[in-house]
């Protein structure tokens, strides 16, 4: 491995995914639910992300903020590449990819780094050694406005006690080959089956191990590399970070996970009495952390928290607005949470549903409604965190131009067309100023629709001959079809459903 990784894997690119908990609206409605003010999005604002990837997140959230002025740091230059290539494309002017080491972003920065108001991290804080960590840190100290949010999510402890064991055996059995790291992958996980079998008992039924192989068998090598063969893996206590973040003047403030930020949803009486007792924030944290099953945080810090009162709290979220991100008969009530199983209460939940699917409303509209007139106690910070926790409905924004998202939009579909393949795909949604999850043949009804295809037979018919060029197949019941008919059936049956459906849905959004 050349020196100028310092450790981290860079013989593969890391695959290109969009990671909606990076939202800059998405962090600020967490930091209201939690009771802190957010970072005001009405005019410009400032965005860095470090450790870009190949961009897919910045370049998603640049097309649907133009208002904000977007960065990205990656120290690999393929990655950058990747990512100004989908930027010019795309016809984004509102953002700036930089190939630089965090020791070199602190040394020498760009002379035109603003100060920011949003940085992220996904993932590399706890693959990074302690130089690169003081490295980000500073950065934090130096270019994090005051109020700014910092978004950092890693492995963490004690959730990763039993997986820190596989993770050190993978990368000292991946590091007796000397070829492509993919390689080194699958020989190490070849040498622990072998391990396995002659019964060595800390891999027993380990569900880390377990987890590692299903991800493999769904050719998800790249991530497995990243995620496992860095020389520097180090999971944290949440305390271990919060310490180092202090530094820069941040502290913690809310979970990304929504969920999380309501402790009756993932702790039980018993627990929340224990945490409230014993917990005063860090120590809190990590009694929940041994409370959970999460061996990964997405926590959300702040340089110079300010507190919200209830009143002002309330009335932050009565004025967001809320609309529907899935089709009005896909919406469910169950919810599956750390806590268990919970059901949001029909009486209160099928109204706004049923208004949602008629416009996008505040929450103050959603708590007149009729229906919930003195038969609901809903308040407004559990209506907006159950519509948002769960996806199902996501806050809106105003004003701005649909257009830089619908062109990312068509730079996405054309990639596709020209066989680019992801893990995980996402369109970009100015009414929404994040991103939503579309699958291939739902992306591929959008490049039908955008090629001037409208008749649904034509539409089937694009989409057959676009899964045909990338040799890709329609799967039932479990098994791929081989039978040219009944792929030509299914794949029109599947794309009448996303016209009837999410078509609809997607006009409302401005995606088309």
């Amino acid at each position: 491995m050349s020196d100028w990784t310092e450790g981290y894997v860079g013989d593969l690119e890391y695959p290109g995914m969009f990671y909606a908990a990076q939202a800059p609206v998405h962090l600020n409605l967490a930091c209201i639910i939690a009771g802190f003010e957010p970072v005001s999005l009405d005019g410009a604002f400032s965005y860095c992300e470090l450790g870009c990837g190949q961009g897919v997140t910045t370049n998603l959230l640049a097309a649907a903020n133009p208002n904000g002025r977007f960065y990205a740091v990656d120290f690999h230059p393929s990655h950058i590449a990747r990512a100004r290539e989908t930027a010019r494309a795309a016809g984004l002017d509102n953002v700036v990819f930089e190939e630089r080491s965090f020791s070199e972003l602190v040394s020498g920065p760009p002379a035109e780094l603003p100060q920011f108001d949003f940085v992220t991290l996904h993932g590399i804080y706890s693959w990074m050694n302690p130089e690169n960590r003081q490295a980000i840190v500073e950065f934090l100290r130096r270019c994090v406005k005051p109020g700014g949010i910092v978004y950092v999510s890693y492995n963490c402890m004690p959730g990763w006690s039993s997986g820190g064991p596989v993770q050190h055996l993978l990368h000292r059995l991946a590091g007796l080959r000397r070829e492509r790291s993919d390689r080194r992958l699958q020989s190490a996980l070849a040498a622990i089956e072998e391990i396995e079998r002659a019964e060595f008992r800390h891999l027993a039924g380990n569900e880390f191990l377990a987890r590692i192989r299903e991800l493999n068998s769904q050719d998800a090598t790249r991530y497995l590399v990243h995620d496992y063969l860095n020389d520097c893996w180090q999971p944290l206590y949440s305390a271990e970070l919060a310490s180092e973040f202090a530094a820069a003047k941040l502290s913690f403030t809310a979970s990304a996970d929504l969920f999380e930020n309501f402790p009756e949803l993932i702790l039980t009486p018993e627990q929340r009495r224990i945490v409230t007792t014993l917990g005063d924030g860090s120590l809190g944290e990590t009694l929940k952390d041994f409370a959970l099953e999460r061996p990964f945080r997405k926590d959300v810090f702040v340089r110079g928290a300010r507190s919200l009162g209830d009143t002002r709290r309330d009335a932050l979220l009565r004025e967001m607005g809320f609309a529907l991100t899935v089709p009005r008969a896909e919406v469910r009530l169950a919810l599956e949470v750390p806590a268990g199983r919970a059901t949001l209460q029909p009486r209160t939940y099928e109204p706004v549903f049923d208004a949602l699917a008629e416009r996008p409303h505040t929450i103050g509209e959603l708590l007149q409604l009729p229906q919930l007139a003195g038969a609901s106690t809903v308040k407004a910070v559990e209506l907006a965190g159950m519509l948002a926790s769960t996806g199902q409905a996501l806050p809106t924004i105003t004003g701005g131009t649909p257009e830089p998202a619908r062109r990312f939009n068509r730079r996405l579909v054309a990639g596709l067309l020209a066989g680019e393949t992801s893990r995980r795909y996402a369109l970009a949604v100015p009414r929404l100023a994040t991103g939503l999850s579309a699958g291939l043949l739902q992306l591929l009804v959008l490049a039908a629709l955008s090629a001037g295809r409208e008749r649904p037979d034509a539409v089937a018919d694009h989409v057959h001959a676009a899964l045909a060029s990338r040799g890709e197949k329609m799967i039932r019941d479990g098994g791929l079809v081989e039978a040219e008919d009944e792929c030509r059936r299914l794949v029109r049956e599947e794309v009448g459903i996303v016209l009837r459906d999410l078509v609809p849905l997607w006009r409302k959004l401005d995606i088309i």
